[in-house]
């Protein structure tokens, strides 16, 4: 987890918090920062200015509250940068942060409501709803069990139980428990990071992206070549072994890794020929994870101390896939030897024209662990920009893509 630590650029006394910012039916996290000049006997501001801030100190919108009412968005001038989120609120987006308590701010006049200062309850008429994780100190992606609602917007029984769970926060639009934006829920019904987010920084990575390019041009060999990466970043070439269909991880310490990357090939001829028909023998090839793979990226998050950094990727001829893990380490039981599954894998995979349909099925019928997570990396024609599918089964036990966005 990263600290998030709020800072003001001028001397005021203020105080922050983390909140969430429900619009549209999307969940944003920010800090709100409180600048105030007095309160009343219930807790509402009565008079002072409240700002808002994604976590890299942009600016999202600022409200001026006078005489217990808040009356004014408070939107800097356009002077510094283009703040395109602003865009997002439906405001004008001719205005651009400049927090400076005697600068000049674009005012609009909106419908009043009060701003409390432990714990915000706008009315219905309010425009945005607020949902309030007080701590002592700001923390990204840090939640306490059961997080109080603020204010309404949806209607209904105001006096409904909105506490949630497993760090989600209440949405009075759908009347469910959520997780933030950037997070998803995990098998065990607890928000975490999304993984979409993980893989883009990832693939981004100077060494990684350095390692997948070369691994993409060594799918035609007749061995496989990859590497494991360690938490300093460095990555250690494998050796392969077994007439080079596998990789060796001898003397690899599973603790000090996040992960691997390596190659499986295209189909090759052997060189040798069958007896009865005369034709060349052709190695064939799954272009997918094989059991060895699982085992060894469940191996690695069963130990990881940051599972959120652990992955495996295959780069074959028909598609670069990867493997991120959101379930829970204990659930990580009952794992076998690569052998034995063979038989059933194979099966699978000769079964379904779709491989990744055939190993997904494997997963979920032989390995039997739940949060193990399918990526394609992928580049659309004419683009250089890699694309990421997240694949799934559906009810009808076909594929299903989402792209991360």
């Amino acid at each position: 987890m990263s600290n998030v630590t709020a800072k003001l650029n001028v001397d005021i006394p203020y105080k922050s918090r983390l909140i969430f910012i429900n619009l549209n039916n999307k969940t944003i996290k920010a800090i709100e920062t409180q600048n105030i000049e007095n309160i009343d006997s219930n807790g509402n501001i009565q008079n002072g200015k409240v700002y808002y801030h994604k976590f890299d100190g942009e600016f999202l919108i600022g409200y001026l509250v006078i005489n217990g009412e808040t009356v004014k968005r408070l939107l800097p001038k356009k002077d510094i940068n283009t703040a395109n989120f602003l865009s997002f609120f439906s405001l004008n987006d001719d205005c651009n942060e400049q927090l400076n308590p005697n600068g000049i701010f674009c005012d609009q006049e909106l419908d009043g409501f009060t701003i409390n200062a432990t714990k915000s309850t706008p009315p219905k008429s309010s425009p945005l709803y607020y949902y309030i994780l007080d701590h002592p100190t700001l923390e990204e992606d840090s939640y306490v069990d059961e997080t109080r609602v603020g204010g309404g917007g949806s209607g209904g029984d105001e006096n409904q139980d909105n506490t949630c769970s497993g760090g989600k926060v209440y949405n009075s639009v759908s009347g469910n428990c959520e997780c933030a934006e950037g997070m998803i829920e995990d098998s065990s019904g607890n928000c975490i990071d999304n993984p979409c987010d993980d893989i883009k920084s990832q693939i981004n990575a100077t060494g990684f992206k350095g390692k997948k390019d070369e691994l993409n041009k060594l799918t035609g060999k007749k061995e496989e070549t990859g590497y494991v990466e360690n938490k300093d970043g460095t990555f250690t070439k494998l050796n392969p072994i077994k007439n080079g269909h596998s990789l060796d991880l001898t003397g690899i310490s599973f603790r000090n890794i996040n992960g691997f990357i390596h190659t499986h090939l295209d189909d090759f001829e052997t060189g040798k020929f069958d007896e009865e028909t005369g034709l060349p023998e052709v190695n064939e090839i799954f272009r997918m994870f094989s059991p060895a793979d699982v085992i060894a990226f469940l191996s690695i998050a069963k130990i990881s101390t940051d599972i959120s950094q652990v992955y495996a990727t295959v780069i074959t001829s028909s598609g670069d896939y990867m493997l991120r893990f959101t379930g829970n380490q204990n659930d990580i039981t009952g794992v076998k030897l690569a052998n034995d599954y063979k038989e059933d894998y194979i099966k699978y995979m000769k079964r379904y024209t779709n491989k990744e349909q055939g190993f997904l099925h494997f997963l979920k019928n032989h390995i039997k662990v739940n949060g193990i997570e399918l990526y394609k990396l992928h580049k659309p024609l004419f683009s250089s920009d890699i694309k990421i599918e997240h694949k799934t089964l559906d009810t009808k036990g076909k594929v299903d893509k989402t792209e991360c966005e």
